[in-house]
């Protein structure tokens, strides 16, 4: 009864703290780094992509970039890698970013 309790446990830190690191991560993009930010439905956290410098900016440059982001040694479930794939497969750019808050 208490390792099944033990489990819960430790599954709810780890989403807890994957859940930090994302925003950590959306914090940075859009306001350290000038990317526009934006939520996806399922297969990855987000999509970014540069905030368009006029005289500078290209179709693409423009482009949306897919993040998914991982702390400890997480890895993609199947459908974040199904998504993975189908976003390569059209020559678009998904990006997986390792996040420790130790």
């Amino acid at each position: 009864m208490t390792e099944d309790i033990e489990k819960k446990v430790r599954r709810r830190m780890g989403q807890w703290i994957g859940r930090a690191a994302e925003g950590a991560s959306k914090a940075a993009s859009a306001a350290l780094m000038g990317y526009e930010v934006r939520e996806t439905g399922v297969g990855s956290d987000y999509k970014r992509r540069p905030i368009p410098f006029p005289l500078l900016s290209t179709k693409r440059q423009r482009r949306w970039e897919y993040v998914e982001v991982k702390t400890g040694s997480a890895q993609l479930t199947p459908r974040q890698r199904k998504t993975r794939a189908a976003i390569r497969r059209k020559k678009g750019k998904y990006t997986v970013e390792r996040r420790s808050f130790l």
